[in-house]
């Protein structure tokens, strides 16, 4: 049987709420820097004020553009789940980095999965959805350094279950590694 050992997915994200809040106000910064440089050369005639504008939108331009298009990613490769968030397919900045031996439980989001992790008392959440009211279907929670338990929240496909399933079963529920999801 063809046992998957790395797998990696691409979650883009769906601007709504704050992200679109976001993209729509630097499109308003550019037109209102480029509007006011505009304005400011019909009433001088000034040539350097035009290049001056169009210099200071082409630099705000290529400052915040990484910000209109996010993704997220994660990856199991090499006994490790990675969840990094991509900025403008260019840049990225890593959000989880967990060694799968300290994975303490995966199990489908659901009532009695969250009750679960409740009682384990996670210090801390990372949510990777590709929107903001986007249901996760898996929840991994881990303990790093023996000290802080971390929960993270994210959506699955088949491929990434079936890699929980044949490599990490010890700490798949049993839902999990029967492929049965909570109704």
């Amino acid at each position: 049987m063809n046992h998957l050992q790395s797998y990696e997915r691409i979650l883009p994200i769906r601007a709504r709420g704050k992200q679109l809040s976001l993209v729509i106000s630097l499109l308003l910064l550019y037109a209102l820097v480029a509007a006011t440089g505009g304005v400011i050369f019909l009433n001088t005639l000034n040539p350097s004020v035009a290049l001056l504008t169009f210099l200071i939108t082409l630099t705000l331009v290529l400052f915040t553009k990484k910000y209109l298009h996010t993704e997220y990613e994660y990856a199991f490769v090499g006994g490790r789940l990675t969840v990094a968030r991509i900025y403008g397919k260019r840049s990225r900045k890593t959000v989880v980095d967990v060694d799968m031996s300290q994975l303490l439980l995966v199990d489908y989001d659901g009532k009695r999965a969250r009750e679960a992790v409740l009682r384990m008392n996670p210090e801390e959440t990372v949510v990777a959805l590709s929107t903001p009211n986007a249901s996760p279907t898996l929840l991994f929670l881990w303990e790093e350094n023996k000290k802080k338990r971390k929960l993270l929240c994210i959506e699955s496909d088949q491929r990434t279950e079936e890699l929980l399933r044949r490599n990490y079963p010890h700490v798949c529920s049993a839902e999990l590694r029967r492929g049965i999801q909570p109704s």
